[in-house]
């Protein structure tokens, strides 16, 4: 349908006060000149592609962990017992789905049964066990040795409660190989959601910092302390708020002597349609640590960092209060991004004054009807706006935030279009890491390809502190509240977005709580960037490229290459060796200062900083394990 004359004309008349921008002197009348030349220009260009040269936006494939699944078997147990007991048709589907996800990961796989559990389990390099729910005592003594001698267990669920005969017997078994304190029944009403940290052999690659959502009915709750994913609502907080994430334990990963055993309190084949893959990345990275198997990955952020911190400013009303954020962001030394309303562009001082102490974006509500008519005409709104911020700070913006804080597919089509390089948002945010899409446009025939990148917050604003909003809070409770939203990201190896308005923390009445805030931000050990960083450094990142050998059974060969048009530095990997012992030796081709490398004597991850690379360069690092 198209836009009415009327309605254009209204928009425009919203548009057209920012342009009148007083200019005086010859500098000036300079800017003015250079200013009508990039009108010439930007205008009919923005015209042309929002009305000929649409922009298709697809995800950009997640850089997934790498690992070796080597030569020996993988045992999936199929239990008659539990069969029994159970009594559920679908109940077999279970051994089947981990058949068919570990021929898919390369692993050489059979499937056993009760009788073969309970006898001897050391020809396998690990052992599956799908929601076994029944297990004789000869088949749980077999598993302890086979653990406590080096082997690898998977279990789902409520592995053990009942004994061969289908008789209760409890958690005792599952807590003794766990180390879990206890284990209950999920009581809580779906939707279910499980969030994984970066920071843990499980997490890494694709499904670190996200959530999947399963349907699993017989669902565990674990207190333990090595929980390497735990229950969460959709924002990616634990489920039940008053309790810590290691009491909601969704997935346990635990040494045992020489063994390794990875326990996950739901079905694996539960994920809902959409997240199948991150359910499966789960699975495969659990597989190959409890295999001994190496796992590599790149790490989401630049060295030295395992999270983020992004200060969004958002400027709608009370310009003086704008001034005032501004101040003392740059007194606490804490970069900021401000997006700017368009009704307050024409404000070269105070445009001027916050472009001093961050980043400029800006507010943005696309209309999706109209059709291509209307598009080209907001496109002209949106360059128009660019250009007048561009006569008072020079500084073409790149950044958007949609009103509202949700954006739609082809709203998202639009700002990619527009060349915008990232847009911040909180509707349908599954994750606490950023998203790079690619943009492609064909029109006659030739292609380019681009970038967006996807900036969530996942945490609630300033406003939406309290249901009854900021009004009556006392300054110690908000700190507190911004702080432990800030540790539930961070411990998810996110970024947390701090959202601020002028019309919230920005008043004077709340200034002790935004010092104390900023400087608690200011003392971090997070990195504290603005939007367009954080975008510039994800884009790249996700043009990385792996792969992964073994030139012999004591050290590891990595390829990476850079398909960014750009340099990328202080990339990080993390390795997992398996069961490579010795002390690792790492170098770096073509020749170089051998990379600066962490060990975690924890988890045994090691992480190492890749030189700089330039854009379609390759390095190569090998690591030796000496004993």
């Amino acid at each position: 349908m198209r836009s009415s004359p009327l309605l254009v004309d209204a928009d425009l008349a919203k548009t057209l006060p920012l342009l009148a921008i007083p200019l005086s002197g010859l500098a000036l009348r300079r800017i003015r000149l250079v200013g009508l030349a990039l009108c010439a220009v930007v205008v009919p260009t923005g015209i042309w592609e929002a009305a000929f040269r649409s922009a298709a936006v697809e995800p950009r494939p997640a850089l997934h962990a790498l690992s070796l699944p080597g030569d020996r078997k993988v045992a999936i147990v199929r239990s008659e017992a539990s069969d029994r007991c159970i009594g559920a048709a679908e109940f077999g589907r279970h051994a089947d789905h981990w058949l068919d996800l570990v021929r898919k990961g390369g692993y050489q796989a059979e499937t056993i049964g009760d009788a073969q559990l309970a006898s001897g389990l050391d020809a396998y390099a690990a052992v599956i066990l799908p929601s076994v729910v029944c297990l004789g005592d000869p088949a749980r003594a077999e598993l302890e040795r086979y653990l406590r001698a080096g082997g690898g267990v998977v279990a789902t669920w409520a592995l053990g409660a009942r004994g061969g005969d289908g008789i209760w017997r409890g958690y005792d078994f599952l807590q003794t190989l766990t180390g879990a304190v206890r284990f209950e029944l999920g009581r809580n009403d779906a939707p279910w959601f499980v969030s994984v940290r970066s920071a843990s052999p499980l997490g890494a690659g694709l499904p670190g910092g996200t959530r999947v959502q399963v349907t699993s009915l017989e669902r565990l709750e674990a207190t333990a302390l090595d929980a390497d994913a735990f229950w969460s609502d959709a924002g990616l907080r634990p489920r039940v708020p008053a309790l810590p994430a290691d009491y909601q334990a969704a997935v346990v990963r635990k040494q045992l002597g020489e063994g390794r055993l990875v326990w996950l309190g739901f079905h694996e084949n539960s994920a809902v349609t959409g997240e199948a893959d991150r359910a499966s990345a789960i699975l495969l990275n659990g597989l190959a640590w409890a295999a001994g198997r190496p796992l590599v990955a790149v790490e989401p952020w630049p060295a030295p960092f395992t999270r983020s911190t992004m200060v969004a400013v958002d400027v709608s009303e009370f310009p003086d209060r704008a001034r005032r954020l501004a101040l003392e962001l740059a007194q606490a030394r804490v970069p900021a991004t401000f997006f700017i309303d368009p009704g307050l562009a024409g404000d070269g001082e105070l445009v001027r004054e916050l472009r001093g102490a961050g980043e400029l974006a800006i507010k943005w509500q696309h209309a999706n009807e109209g059709g291509r008519a209307r598009h080209a005409f907001d496109r002209i709104r949106m360059d128009w706006l660019r250009l007048v911020l561009w006569s008072r700070t020079f500084i073409w913006v790149r950044g958007v935030r949609p009103f509202g804080d949700t954006l739609t597919g082809p709203e998202t089509g639009f700002l990619a279009e527009a060349g915008v390089r990232y847009f911040l948002a909180a509707g349908g945010v599954d994750s606490v890491l950023p998203s790079a899409r690619s943009v492609r446009r064909a029109p006659s025939g030739w292609t380019d390809e681009g970038s967006i990148v996807g900036l969530g917050r996942s945490s609630d604003d300033d406003l939406h502190l309290s249901p009854l909003g900021l009004q009556g809070l006392d300054a110690e409770w908000i700190v507190q509240r911004l702080t432990d939203d800030s540790e539930s990201v961070g411990r998810l190896g996110g970024l947390y977005v701090l959202s601020l308005h002028t019309q919230g923390l920005g008043g004077p009445e709340y200034l002790p709580a935004l010092r104390a805030i900023l400087a608690r931000i200011a003392q971090s050990q997070s990195w504290v960037a603005r939007g367009g960083d954080i975008a510039g450094w994800w884009s790249s990142r996700s043009r990385l490229g792996l792969s992964l050998t073994s030139p012999s059974p004591s050290a590891l060969r990595i390829e990476v290459t850079n398909g960014a048009n750009r340099p990328i530095e202080n990339a990080v990997l993390a390795v997992y060796p398996g069961v490579m012992r010795g002390t690792p030796k790492a170098r770096v081709s073509p020749e170089g200062p051998p990379p600066q490398m962490a060990v975690d004597a924890e988890s045994g991850r090691l992480r190492l900083s890749l030189p700089r690379l330039e854009p379609g360069r390759r390095a190569t690092l090998e690591i030796t394990f000496v004993r």
